[in-house]
């Protein structure tokens, strides 16, 4: 929808006042750690756009809060490129091209406005993956983000296995579970997604080169189908309410992951 037709069917534009006390209304609490995920064009006119929508979030989880987003950077091998595909003969020259990945610069891509003007953020730590990073935010960040090197890839040592010790809870604004990074660590536990040769640009003893290694193929087409039978089976651990316009769901993120590990095996053929 565009903002045009957003100004028609609102009565009032949103705030950062009027967006952290929908927050609240959805289940969200101070001191809370959170893996968000925003589809921001269905949140509605914002007076601040997303710059306003974070800044709610921040005033909902309040100083002792923790907010954690995805920044994946797309920087990976070529040749596995989809969208769009790249010519065969352009894979080698743009595997010695791309720049290699630096936390504080390299862009989101494919992630929205609403992570990338996170990631930008003063006191923002991003974790070193160079495909799969993920940006926090808060008291925990240093501690959410850390190690994420090339073997944690989404494995319990990754962001996403911290952030269930943590006691992290998924808030899913105007989004199903399709995009539920979270589901990505029960695929890792339950053995569900296949293992492939992976490629980044990365800098190495101050030094540009491009690294193989082997990383999850992780796939989410079912994600919210998982996530459906997830909420009929344990609906104490959903909160739903809207954002703005866009209806949201917060999710507590330990029953989720441990409910897709045994979801998987039993739905998608497990891969040894």
């Amino acid at each position: 929808m565009s903002e045009k037709e957003h100004i028609e069917k609102q009565d009032r534009p949103y705030t950062r006042a009027s967006l952290a006390a929908d927050f609240t209304s959805v289940g969200v609490e101070k001191g809370d750690v959170l893996l968000v995920h925003t589809a921001f064009g269905k949140v509605g006119f914002v007076a601040g756009s997303q710059q306003a929508l974070v800044q709610a979030l921040f005033d909902a989880v309040g100083l002792d809060g923790t907010i954690v987003m995805t920044s994946q950077t797309g920087l990976s091998d070529p040749a596995d490129w989809m969208n769009p595909p790249v010519p065969k003969d352009w894979v080698d020259e743009i595997r010695n091209t791309l720049p290699a990945y630096d936390p504080a610069t390299t862009p989101c891509r494919g992630q929205g406005l609403v992570p990338e003007y996170f990631r930008t953020l003063p006191g923002g730590i991003r974790s070193d993956h160079p495909e799969i990073s993920f940006t926090a935010n808060g008291p925990h960040a240093a501690d959410l983000m850390a190690n994420h090197t090339l073997k944690a890839d989404f494995s319990d040592t990754s962001p996403l296995g911290k952030l269930v010790k943590a006691g992290a809870k998924v808030l899913l604004i105007g989004v199903d579970y399709e995009p539920c990074t979270a589901m990505h660590l029960a695929e890792y536990r339950a053995q569900a997604a296949p293992i492939k040769r992976c490629g980044a640009p990365m800098m190495v003893d101050g030094k540009r080169q491009w690294v193989w290694y082997q990383g999850m193929d992780g796939d989410n087409d079912d994600f919210a189908a998982c996530g459906t039978a997830f909420e009929t089976a344990h609906p104490e651990f959903v909160r739903t309410g809207n954002i703005g316009s866009a209806k949201s769901r917060l999710v507590a993120m330990k029953p989720l992951v441990k409910f897709a590990t045994k979801w998987f095996p039993e739905n998608r053929e497990v891969l040894a």
